[in-house]
């Protein structure tokens, strides 16, 4: 089969705009407050692989969602590197991206059942995809390092305990967030412990007739995202592996 010349670039949106860290100019506090404070629920965490083949685009933005689907492009990469022949890549919510490796070569090909979204197969060099992919990737990873720096800094260092919440305090009953006021109140008046009173603080808390809260559910996903997340060790492992 014959490989094409391409380019890959990791993307995220910022006020609609789809570029790289790079090209953005952000750095991970701003990308912190921008995730916290102003960007759309669309927009928090949502990130795209974008392939170039011939000096055209392969994909689109629309073959994308979020961070937790980039994993899965390090994932797979890996895996054929490691010597498996064929990987699926869960590129977005109904994807049917492969990945299939022939000899030298990687042949992707997206077959999801929404004709108009199908993608013919390319082929490239598996080894210069991984290290193209690697190298677009890197700076997501340590923007991602960042983002942990800045959850410490502003839930403390038990973020990763405010974290287990999700399921608790993002969803229909998810309402708003508690004030800085209400929560030195409550803690003069000793009724919960510190921890419990930040749970609140941060992730929201539930007093009866109250308008939801967007920007507790924001900041829930994104703990939950980080402490879960499982592309800095996916990223080590594929760069670990091109160096042997």
């Amino acid at each position: 089969m014959e490989s094409h010349r391409f380019s890959i670039k990791l993307a995220i949106p910022i006020e609609g705009r789809w570029a790289s860290l790079e090209e953005h100019g952000i750095t991970s506090r701003q990308l912190w407050d921008y995730y916290v404070v102003d960007a759309p629920d669309g927009e928090v965490l949502a990130g795209a692989i974008l392939i170039d083949v011939d000096g055209a685009p392969w994909n689109s933005e629309e073959h994308s969602e979020c961070f937790t689907h980039l994993e899965t492009w390090l994932d797979a990469t890996a895996a054929l590197l490691d010597g498996e022949t064929q990987r699926g890549i869960f590129a977005w919510e109904e994807s049917g991206m492969e990945m299939r490796r022939e000899g030298n070569v990687v042949v992707l090909e997206e077959r999801t059942h929404h004709e108009f979204m199908q993608l013919k197969p390319i082929c490239l060099d598996l080894r210069e995809f991984a290290q193209a992919l690697m190298k677009a990737t890197a700076s997501a990873a340590e923007v991602i390092a960042g983002l942990k720096n800045c959850a410490a800094q502003e839930c403390g260092d038990d973020w990763r305990q405010l974290s287990i919440q999700w399921g608790e305090y993002v969803g229909d009953q998810e309402i708003r967030l508690m004030s800085q006021e209400e929560f030195q109140r409550q803690k003069a008046l000793g009724n919960q412990s510190e921890m419990e009173l930040r749970k609140a603080m941060f992730l929201g808390y539930r007093p009866k007739g109250r308008p939801k809260d967007g920007r507790g559910q924001r900041l829930a996903r994104i703990l939950y995202y980080l402490r879960h997340e499982r592309f800095t060790s996916l990223w080590n492992r594929l760069a670990t592996r091109l160096k042997s």
